[in-house]
């Protein structure tokens, strides 16, 4: 397993991330989602950006929500 920089560590704990997803992991799932929020929009170019942060915020959700049970 890699090890965490401080800044990772960090980031992992003032989102309430569990310590056993790493940046690439949480990095890997916004792609996905981002994706896939692309796709329901109707594949529609020019609004990268957008779907990357309402994808960050999904994952952010999700993550504090399983780091919470």
């Amino acid at each position: 397993m890699a090890k965490k920089n401080g800044a990772e560590k960090k980031y992992l704990k003032s989102g309430n991330f569990q310590d056993n997803f790493t940046p690439e992991q949480v990095e890997e799932k916004i792609r996905t989602v981002a994706h896939e929020i692309y796709l329901k929009k109707g594949c529609t170019p020019g609004h990268a950006l957008e779907d990357w942060l309402m994808a960050e915020k999904a994952v952010q959700r999700e993550l504090q929500v399983s780091g919470s049970r």
